[in-house]
């Protein structure tokens, strides 16, 4: 079993630009690696620093793993100054490949703050889409993910359309720093993002004051 405490190194395969800001790191570990979904990993530069990291690739593929990172501080402008082998709108849309391929199989609806031209999807906050979705409240379950911010006013909207609070799934990725449960940081009541998360229903943690700041 690998040692968490000991880093595990790894090569940059490829580098894929989705966006101006954001940037997917193909890695492939140089020892055998996994994780399962909604699971995260420490991704650091040696003299840098680390910060956790939610994989965007698939869990079942086993060769190398991919992360998607925005450049917002020291270490993610470093990483995304990594080589290979070493206005907002349709242009910041995460992985339009994808959102082709699964319009294929299932509905897929979009919407974005700003439009750009031959942009055909829906115009404003997420909250918008759910007016008028036709949802079996019933049925259904919903997995939020984003700034805090859009997913306080999207769980709270679900929750007037009549979504149980134990079908609603929160992706909280709070401040973290150490990801062992040590440093307090991600803390959320009485649970820890990095240990009994990332992914909480809504049930376990609507009762806590402050979940969104």
């Amino acid at each position: 079993m690998h040692n968490i405490y000991q880093p595990l190194p790894a090569i940059v395969e490829e580098i894929i630009e989705e966006t101006p800001t954001i940037k997917t790191l193909v890695l492939r570990p140089k020892q055998d690696f996994s994780f399962q979904t909604g699971q995260f990993i420490e991704l650091g530069l040696a003299g840098i620093g680390e910060a956790p990291f939610t994989p965007s690739s698939d869990p079942n593929i086993k060769d190398h793993i991919e992360v998607s990172i925005m450049n917002v501080g020291r270490l993610t402008q470093q990483l995304h100054s990594l080589r290979k082998n070493s206005s907002v709108g349709p242009n910041d849309t995460l992985y339009p490949k994808l959102l082709s391929q699964w319009s294929k199989r299932i509905d897929v609806v979009t919407t974005v703050d700003a439009a750009e031209k031959g942009y055909k999807g829906n115009v404003g906050l997420v909250t918008t889409i759910l007016k008028d979705f036709p949802i079996n409240v019933k049925q259904a379950v919903c997995v939020v993910c984003g700034p805090p911010i859009m997913m306080k006013f999207t769980t709270m909207k679900l929750i007037d359309l009549g979504f149980s609070p134990a079908n609603i799934y929160l992706s909280m990725e709070k401040n973290m720093s150490c990801g062992l449960g040590k440093c307090g940081h991600c803390r959320i009541g009485k649970y820890y993002v990095c240990k009994d998360g990332p992914v909480f229903i809504y049930e376990k943690l609507k009762d806590i004051p402050d979940i969104w700041d």
